[in-house]
């Protein structure tokens, strides 16, 4: 079957063992990460790899799967980490936003409904406005 898919990843294997499998295999791992790369994802490392598939397997305990086929795992892991990475750059925009939407704008200066962002081109006014208020004195 080649080096990928060794012939017993077929069969079902405890977690633990299908995890220690999927682990060790450097070439598939290798793969996924230069294909999660190229889609959209450059700065996915081995590391980040390697902590997904930690946390995959932690989420098959979880779901209280017991046993798995290496090769069943390696195609549930890819699609799952597809969907967990599109899910990480939604939250990363969705928190982008409302950290944008979330700034206050500047309040207008007293006399001046002209220009709603709050800046005030007549010096003048703007000076008089400032020396009247009774901050300082």
């Amino acid at each position: 079957m080649g080096e990928l898919f060794p012939t017993d990843s077929f069969f079902d294997k405890s977690l633990d063992d299908c995890y220690t499998e999927l682990k060790s295999n450097r070439s598939w791992a290798e793969t996924v990460t230069m294909n999660t790369r190229s889609s959209g994802n450059p700065d996915f490392t081995l590391e980040a790899f390697y902590g997904f598939l930690e946390k995959f397997f932690m989420k098959l305990q979880n779901e209280g799967e017991t046993a798995k086929s290496p090769k069943d795992a390696m195609s549930h892991f890819a699609r799952w980490l597809t969907f967990e990475l599109k899910n990480k750059k939604d939250e990363r925009r969705i928190n982008k936003n409302r950290d944008a939407d979330s700034t206050k704008p500047v309040a207008d200066s007293p006399g001046d409904s002209s220009n709603p962002k709050g800046v005030n081109s007549d010096t003048e006014g703007l000076t008089g406005w400032i020396d009247s208020l009774s901050i300082g004195r």
